[in-house]
């Protein structure tokens, strides 16, 4: 799961939310120093990553992809979740995905000033390109991970990631709707 999965399974707590997104952007951060709200979520983010990886189905989207993608397949799945997450959202959280997106900014924009450097400094940007938009269409999930590949060494695989992801779509998105219930399940009982 990536940034959407997680803000949605961390719940209506914006301290947990945000946190919970803060989980991907840790390198050189000292979590100890974090409000514990933040740091609760970051925890739940953890949480929340040991059970996907566990899971028969996130195993099986990884298995899937590990021969176009090789050790980026977990990124890749992960990234696809959020576009599978997108496809069904209605199902998972009464609030419209951009409205869920907008309020997810917003918060992140008000609370800038209790962020690492890390988020503080990709928020707006993320913001001004509605990444968590771009998991709306397969176009703009393969254009996320076109950009990821830039900020990775050797990541250059992820940016050809468009027929790949295209062929393997359905399989991936039933593999979502099997893991995700379960892991909404996990969250509340971690919350």
């Amino acid at each position: 799961m990536n940034f959407l999965a997680h803000s949605v399974l961390a719940g209506d707590d914006v301290g947990l939310r945000i946190g919970a997104f803060l989980g991907d952007f840790l390198k050189g951060v000292d979590v100890d120093a974090l409000d514990d709200d933040l740091r609760a979520g970051v925890e739940l983010h953890h949480a929340l990553d040991r059970y996907t990886d566990a899971h028969d189905a996130f195993r099986s989207t990884c298995t899937r992809l590990r021969p176009a993608f090789r050790h980026y397949a977990p990124v890749v799945a992960d990234v696809a979740y959020d576009y599978a997450l997108s496809l069904d959202w209605a199902r998972w959280t009464d609030v419209p995905h951009g409205e869920f997106c907008a309020r997810l900014y917003a918060d992140l924009e008000d609370n800038l000033a209790r962020l690492p450097d890390t988020l503080r400094r990709a928020a707006p940007i993320m913001r001004r390109n509605d990444l968590l938009g771009s998991y709306m269409t397969l176009e703009g999930t393969v254009a996320s991970l076109a950009r990821l590949s830039k900020r990775t060494r050797h990541g250059a695989v992820l940016a050809t990631a468009g027929d790949e992801l295209g062929a393997h779509v359905d399989d991936i998105v039933d593999e979502f709707a099997a893991f995700f219930p379960d892991i909404v399940a996990f969250a509340q009982e971690r919350r």
